[in-house]
């Protein structure tokens, strides 16, 4: 009965698993709130909402279904008609108070009419009910967060944070908020131990970086460290063109955060300014002020130094130096250098030969031949 609907809604022809809904509805009326259900959940998959409504409403005047309210405000909801999806859930929620995606299409409804607080209201109460999914916990403490309820946002936070330790899940995002939250409440120190945390406890990647650097920039910024926080805008801006998981909340608060900061780079903006100053103080870049710190190039090699001055040719090793210093030292006479010449450069023997300044003239005289040198 089911099988040849559902074989064409796995084949992608909804328009014929519709029309063969209907055929089957009429063949078997002992089955027809199932296959209405059905009927009206291919409708709002094809975007047609207002069939999906109709159908919704034709089961709910035959027999009160939670399933076909919550389909019947769905399709309110997307049609845009909030003040109706709101009444529905408010009576859907009070016939079945354990309906629980009610409450999140409640606060959907009341966050897109631009109340945040009704929608932190309707969380808390479903947070109440079952308080052990993540997602609801996370979805009170952004909503609490946009409401200005800081504390409230921390507590939500903490248990994400706790709850998704050690699951496959984790997002370092629920971690910026919490840093968010605790600067908001001006608990600058157990801000800092969350970004640490976030440093130690999940993978490196764009996103983590993204999210590290938005942290650090919200913790200058609170210390008053401008010329930091405008350091962190700047990284997590680059961090964020190479991430892909990241939410279009945090990208539109860094948005909004960067445009504050005037670093959206228009005509009458600032950013970039530190990096032109610096320009125009070492014009050409790096490469250009270590070039001006070397003698310029002119295709000749330039002449090495004589031998005996004391100065190595350039290019050679560390042994041939010391053979150099060697072969000077056999051809010096006995007595060494010529008192006032210049001692060649490298050649410390400093400790090694301790002659009086007068040996040259003991050595000779009579007396002076038969003294012996010391052994060296």
């Amino acid at each position: 009965m089911l099988l040849p609907t559902y074989q064409l809604v796995a084949g992608g022809k909804l328009r014929e698993a519709i029309r063969s809904a209907t055929a089957a509805e009429i063949a078997h009326p002992r089955h027809a709130l199932d296959l209405a259900r059905l009927r009206a959940e291919l409708h709002a998959s094809l975007d047609e909402h207002a069939q999906a409504e109709e159908t919704y409403r034709k089961v709910l005047a035959h027999r009160s279904l939670g399933w076909a309210g919550l389909g019947l405000a769905r399709a309110e909801f997307a049609r845009g008609r909030l003040d109706a999806a709101r009444a529905t859930l408010g009576a859907l929620i009070g016939a079945n108070p354990r309906l629980m995606a009610a409450y999140d299409l409640l606060a959907r409804c009341h966050e897109a009419a631009g109340d945040a607080a009704g929608a932190q209201k309707v969380l808390e109460e479903a947070v109440a009910i079952s308080p052990h999914l993540v997602r609801r916990l996370r979805k009170l403490g952004e909503v609490a967060l946009a409401a200005g309820d800081a504390a409230s946002a921390e507590k939500s936070f903490k248990q994400v944070v706790a709850r998704a330790r050690y699951s496959e899940f984790r997002d370092p995002e629920d971690h910026l908020r919490l840093v968010q939250a605790l600067v908001r409440r001006g608990d600058a120190v157990q801000a800092s131990g969350v970004v640490r945390d976030l440093e130690r406890s999940l993978r490196a990647g764009p996103e983590l970086d993204a999210c590290l650097n938005i942290a650090n920039a919200a913790l200058h910024e609170a210390a008053g460290n401008k010329g930091a926080a405008l350091a962190g805008l700047q990284a997590a801006v680059a961090a964020v063109r190479s991430a892909t998981t990241l939410s279009t909340g945090l990208k539109l608060g860094l948005v909004r955060s960067c445009l504050a900061h005037r670093l959206d780079a228009g005509p009458g903006s600032d950013a970039g300014g530190d990096e032109r100053c610096r320009q125009r103080r070492h014009p050409g870049g790096r490469r250009a002020r270590l070039r001006r710190g070397r003698p310029a190039r002119t295709g000749r090699r330039r002449p090495q130094a004589a031998q005996g001055t004391g100065a190595h040719p350039a290019g050679r090793g560390r042994r041939e130096a010391q053979h150099g210093r060697r072969a000077r030292r056999r051809a010096e006479p006995v007595g060494g250098a010529a008192p006032g010449a210049e001692r060649p450069a490298g050649d410390d023997r400093r400790g090694r030969r301790r002659a009086a300044p007068d040996r040259r003239a003991r050595l000779g005289s009579p007396a002076g031949r038969s003294v012996r040198c010391p052994a060296r």
